[in-house]
């Protein structure tokens, strides 16, 4: 049985195996390691349930057209909670006006090594498993349900999630005044198979096991910092330049395909807000931001969106910046369109098994450091340029 429209297309998002009412779908990992629905057609009630939950086949409705092209720079002035955040904590200052309210926060934890899932969080200790940021897929479906239940008890919800997740929560739930929906600026997503390379990888390299692992980890270097803490007590820790995964997540190689074809990129988003990194914050106007500290990009959807963000600002008084939304753009490739699919993708995924994990990637980025440079270069001639301009006014 077809559920998605386009199998290609597919997200993994899994409100198909949460909707069906003979529970006859489970989530399974593909020969990539990403996860897909099997459907039990001998005990498939063909009732069309699933197909009519997928988010893909109704995704112009659950996109909300941009109409403004504004955009804000967003920093938490908890020191702490700036501290623990993979960027600007925007996540905890939204989470924790819901909490205080009494509504419930739904987010992605990393519960395990090379695994990740949504959860139900009630209280303030519950949100710093969910600060960090995750490059892999969270398993979100066993959520779905907790969350409808919640918006019929009358709660407050807030869902963080990547933007097909945020779609996929909309279409199992409904349209509700109580839901708030976040999504995020997503580059896209990799398998679980993939890290669980990376991590064998690793533990080969300093000959030991990796016992926790962190994406993003703020060292006082700037940038996006892997950190890996062994069991014979050793560190790892690289810049993005350095460090493999990040340099093959940057490059493409082993994205979801779907990623590569998302329909929901681009300005039009499905969450009531979005947020990311403020990638290129100060190339084209001033700043008064210490980005080196982290700093979020937040945009604006709908007038949900609106309302929260008032009260987040009365309730926290964070620093907010207004920006253009074009600013955002230079840097953010996923407002504007999908991340590119090539070819790369497929010839690393048919040698990962038998070329090693830092080896495979190495030769399939060895333009990595020329792209970087000539972005660098690109946002310098902007900066000059518009100095340029305002000088001659």
């Amino acid at each position: 049985m077809q559920i998605c429209k386009d199998p290609l297309l597919c997200t993994g998002c899994g409100a198909c195996a949460a909707r069906c009412p003979g529970k006859c779908i489970t989530m399974t990992e593909d020969a990539e390691g990403f996860f897909y629905p099997r459907v039990d057609e001998s005990a498939c009630l063909h009732c069309d349930s699933c197909v009519k939950v997928c988010p893909v086949n109704g995704a112009p409705a659950l996109r909300n057209p941009c109409t403004d092209e504004r955009c804000y720079a967003f920093q938490n002035t908890d020191r702490a909670v700036l501290a623990e955040s993979s960027s600007g904590g925007f996540f905890t200052a939204a989470a924790s006006t819901v909490l205080a309210g009494g509504g419930a926060v739904y987010a992605a934890v990393m519960d395990s090594l090379a695994h990740v899932r949504h959860v139900r969080i009630t209280d303030e200790a519950g949100l710093a498993p969910a600060r960090k940021s995750k490059y892999m897929q969270s398993e979100a479906w066993g959520v779905y349900a907790s969350v409808r239940e919640d918006l019929r008890a009358g709660r407050e919800v807030l869902f963080v999630g990547t933007p097909c997740q945020v779609a996929a929560v909309r279409s199992f739930c409904g349209e509700s005044d109580g839901l708030l929906t976040i999504d995020l600026m997503c580059h896209g997503v990799a398998s679980g198979r993939v890290v669980r390379c990376y991590l064998d990888a690793l533990a080969r390299r300093y000959n030991s096991p990796v016992q926790s692992l962190q994406f993003r980890h703020k060292m006082n270097r700037g940038g996006v910092i892997m950190r890996a803490l062994f069991a014979d007590g050793t560190e790892y820790t690289a810049n993005s330049l350095e460090d493999p995964f990040m340099r093959g997540f940057n490059k493409n190689l082993f994205l979801r395909r779907s990623c590569t074809s998302c329909p929901f990129a681009g300005a039009d988003r499905t969450g009531d807000l979005t947020i990311g990194d403020f990638w290129g914050l100060g190339i084209m106007s001033p700043t008064a931001l210490k980005t080196g500290e982290g700093v979020n990009f937040l945009k604006v959807n709908t007038p949900r969106g609106e309302a929260a963000l008032a009260r987040i600002r009365a309730a926290q008084a964070p620093i907010l910046e207004e920006h253009r939304l074009i600013e955002a753009r230079l840097r953010n490739r996923t407002l504007t369109r999908p991340m590119k699919l090539t070819d790369r993708r497929r010839v690393f995924f048919e040698k990962l098994d038998s070329v090693p994990f830092e080896e495979l990637v190495a030769s399939l980025t060895a333009d990595y450091e020329a792209e970087r440079k000539r972005a660098d270069l690109r946002d310098r001639i902007i900066r000059k340029a518009i100095k340029i301009m305002k000088g001659r006014k």
